[in-house]
């Protein structure tokens, strides 16, 4: 689910060894209980100085500002984006949207762009006023819509297209280890594909289906499968298939608490205890994370 672990980064990506993205989880705090949300644990804090500087001395170019919800600490979520650029770092945040008209104008020109999370549109959209997101999404040039498609919500797919965007992305809900109760049901790939070639998604050229190698296990499909089943839909321009581990698109995720793990691994927060590494140098790190095979 590299929606879920990097927002629309992993699109401006390409499969190499070499560290390019942090997926930094700043803190365990948010103001919604998503149905689908893989970050379900009660721990609670925000990332520190000591995590940041590793942060800033790794190579990766890119910081990708995630949480549970960034926003649900304002100040904080707001410094620690100051400081990541004044370091050189470019810097893109994921958030639900709802607390965006309340940051600081300078900050949010420091973003390179940002990722909104939806999950719905003008009629089935239910987090917040829809009218609120709507000016939200007007306060920075760049903005992207995200939105996890599951049986649920396979017939609003049209709905969700209307929401106005630079780039819209969909992502198939997976099946993850976490401290909480997911209330919504994994959709084949199958029945996904099929829904989008009868909506109306031929009509935005900007908008895409994103399809990793984390939904092809789940579905136990193999590329070439999944390639056929794009074709005889002709879905080709709105169907993105990321083909290789995450990992191998130079993504890591390190967390507020001074974790740092595999895209792969950072899905399941059960298992944090043991697949998570004290953070340390990140660059080698991420190294031995490829050497291994992860």
């Amino acid at each position: 689910m590299s929606g879920a672990i990097a927002g629309t980064a992993i699109l401006n990506t390409k499969p190499e060894e070499k560290l390019q993205t942090i997926t930094l989880t700043v803190n365990n705090k948010c103001n919604l209980k998503c149905s689908h949300c893989y970050l379900q644990d009660d721990d609670t804090g925000f990332v520190d100085s000591e995590i940041l500087n590793k942060v800033i001395k790794s190579t990766a170019k890119h910081i990708v500002i995630v949480g549970k919800e960034p926003l649900a600490d304002i100040e904080k979520t707001s410094q620690t984006i100051q400081l990541l650029n004044e370091n050189g770092k470019q810097v893109s945040m994921v958030t639900n949207g709802i607390n965006l008209h309340k940051m600081d104008r300078n900050i949010l020109k420091m973003l390179k762009y940002i990722d909104i999370s939806m999950d719905g549109g003008p009629k089935t959209y239910s987090r917040s006023n829809y009218e609120t997101i709507l000016k939200n999404l007007e306060l920075h040039p760049n903005t992207n819509i995200l939105h996890t498609i599951y049986n649920e919500n396979l017939e609003n797919i049209n709905d969700m297209l209307e929401v106005p965007h630079k780039i819209m992305m969909f992502s198939p809900y997976l099946i993850t280890d976490n401290k909480g109760i997911n209330t919504v049901t994994p959709a084949s790939l199958k029945k996904i594909i099929k829904a989008f070639s009868k909506s109306k998604i031929k009509e935005y050229p900007n908008a895409y289906l994103m399809i990793d190698t984390y939904h092809l296990e789940q579905d136990k499909l193999t590329v070439s499968e999944l390639e056929t089943q794009i074709k005889e839909v002709g879905l080709e321009q709105n169907i993105i298939l990321i083909k290789q581990d995450a990992l191998e698109h130079g993504i890591v995720r390190v967390t507020h608490n001074g974790k740092i793990l595999t895209p792969s691994d950072s899905l399941h927060t059960q298992r944090y205890d043991f697949t998570g590494r004290e953070v340390g140098n990140i660059d080698e790190q991420y190294k031995e994370f490829c050497s291994v095979g992860v």
